[in-house]
């Protein structure tokens, strides 16, 4: 099996962007006494990209995996950071070219890391610095947290943390929701992170191999298995999370990935490893415990959002859809259709669109 490495990163949306021209379609008749503005003059509504995502069925060109996509997004196979391709560790990223941060990673297996820095160190020692092992990054704890923060120099990204820890997933491995920053561009991103790792094998070797009764390490890399990141720039996390959970339950394993990989884990291991081609139990699973979430920490998550972009939160009465405008709109319209929202429920749902009043 090749080493397997963990990588990469991303960019926040301007969101000045998404106040673009519209269709006449798209664009809302308002009553305005706003300054410069006439009783009737036409405003508009910018749908928001998640909630105008086209879906497309992507079929891999090996022949191992389907899975949906958004269109115009980019779909590669390997490591992130090495590139790596193999059967065993088999990894799958669907992500905006226009927005990196936009991403859903899928990893089947890898080795994470090394218990300890004394076992990184006797690696180096023994068998050079840039051997397979020792070149592999030290856990702060063994176990999802840890290999996420861990891995900030393979996947891009600096300075993780967890929001909050919603509980184990179907396969095992905690979900997190985590916030990082990407090193290419700076932006801050947030997202699920989830991760099975499996500290359980022990290898106890002499730290000083000239001294037969000092103390001993346990050398044992730690394995991490089914690792998945859904991630998007932090202010727009809630709205694009379904369009991301939407593209890992869609993933399918073809028989004859499943037939090639387990003979390759077979000759390498002695037994079977067995790939789960479910990944709706995993997207499900996600899914529950996101919504079971704190809903306090993404009302103020959201709220310090909408503050420092200068928007308020607008709700349309006859459809219930939630959108964006620019803080005043509510002093300045004097319809009853759409209503400034102050309520935390305003914060918990995707917005449908952008209001432009000015």
């Amino acid at each position: 099996m090749k080493r397997s490495g963990l990588f990469f990163a991303s960019l926040m949306l301007l969101p000045m962007l998404l106040f673009s021209a519209c269709n006449d379609e798209n664009t809302a008749s308002f009553p305005g006494t706003l300054p410069g503005v006439l009783p009737g003059t036409g405003v508009k509504i910018t749908p928001a990209e998640s909630a105008s995502v086209t879906f497309e069925h992507y079929e891999d060109g090996s022949g191992y995996f389907s899975l949906d996509k958004p269109k115009g997004w980019k779909v590669q196979v390997g490591l992130k950071g090495t590139g790596d391709i193999d059967l065993i560790s088999y990894a799958i990223s669907v992500s905006d070219p226009n927005c990196p941060e936009r991403e859903m990673y899928f990893n089947l297996n890898c080795v994470g890391g090394v218990k300890s820095q004394e076992a990184h160190d006797w690696y180096a020692s023994n068998y050079g610095a840039n051997s397979e092992f020792a070149v592999l990054p030290v856990f702060p704890s063994v176990d999802t947290e840890g290999f996420f923060r861990a891995s900030e120099p393979f996947y891009g990204y600096s300075g993780f943390t967890v929001a909050e820890n919603l509980g184990a997933s179907v396969f095992g491995g905690e979900v997190l929701v985590g916030k990082c920053v990407s090193k290419t561009s700076g932006k801050k991103m947030e997202g699920i992170f989830s991760a099975t790792v499996d500290g359980s094998f022990i290898y106890y070797v002499l730290q000083n191999p000239f001294s037969l009764f000092g103390p001993q390490i346990d050398a044992a890399p730690v394995s991490v298995y089914t690792i998945l990141m859904e991630t998007a720039p932090e202010e727009e996390i809630i709205d694009w999370q379904p369009v991301l959970d939407r593209i890992v339950s869609s993933i399918s394993f073809t028989d004859t990935f499943i037939k090639a990989r387990n003979e390759l884990w077979r000759s390498v291991m002695g037994t079977t490893g067995e790939t789960s081609n479910n990944t709706s139990e995993l997207s499900s699973g996600i899914m529950d415990s996101w919504e079971k979430r704190n809903a306090t920490y993404d009302v103020i998550s959201q709220k310090q959002s909408d503050a420092t972009l200068g928007y308020e939160r607008v709700l349309d009465t006859e459809t219930g859809n939630y959108y964006r405008t620019e803080i005043g709109f509510g002093d300045w319209y004097q319809g009853e259709r759409y209503q400034v929202q102050t309520d935390n429920k305003a914060y918990l749902s995707p917005i449908k669109g952008y209001i432009e009043w000015k």
